[in-house]
């Protein structure tokens, strides 16, 4: 194994991967979570989903977005620490893919 070779995949490939194994995950933690154990990091991606959530960050959403020809939504202005941002999302394959992007207050105020 120490001399196999990783081979990258491609853009789709990775993603669809991803994506495939979020879901058993998913399934894996709403079907089986222990009582004693309340809260993990798949808390964090909408447990009432039916699909979890991936967090690409905003580049790659919009890589995605064009790669798969998709509309990109912009939610509305939120604060973190008195810092606005926007969430930047697409949908694939019933999944919302998002990235978060920090912008200045002059666009805020324009948004």
């Amino acid at each position: 194994m120490e001399n196999t070779k990783i081979k990258k995949l491609e853009p789709k490939e990775w993603l669809d991967r991803v994506i495939d194994n979020a879901d058993q995950l998913h399934i894996l933690d709403n079907a089986l979570r222990p009582e004693e154990v309340t809260y993990t990091c798949l808390d964090v991606t909408n447990c009432w989903s039916e699909f979890p959530q991936i967090h690409l960050g905003a580049e790659n959403v919009r890589f995605f977005g064009a790669l798969f020809n998709l509309p990109i939504d912009l939610s509305t202005v939120h604060y973190s620490k008195e810092r606005p941002y926007v969430e930047v999302s697409i949908t694939y394959r019933a999944h919302h893919i998002f990235g978060l992007e920090y912008i200045s207050r002059e666009e805020a105020s324009k948004l």
